[in-house]
């Protein structure tokens, strides 16, 4: 997705193996046991970014159904 650089979105992920998922006590459905789940690591923990919370959510939900489809 190419933004202009002031509506840009950048998230850091991380994969985590099925096991760990189901050791952190995680009951994952469908496809995700077998191959492990990419998790989105916050992007959120700064106090100047909870104004923008709902546009970085509603930005997130806008390429995750981008993916999906």
């Amino acid at each position: 997705m190419n933004a202009p650089r002031d509506e840009s979105l950048f998230v850091a992920t991380y994969k985590v193996k099925p096991d760990d998922m189901t050791n952190r006590g995680h009951d994952v459905p469908g496809e995700a046991p077998e191959a492990g789940a990419r998790i989105l690591r916050s992007v959120t923990m700064k106090p100047e970014t909870e104004p923008l919370i709902d546009e970085i959510h509603a930005a997130v939900e806008k390429l995750a159904r981008a993916v999906d489809t």
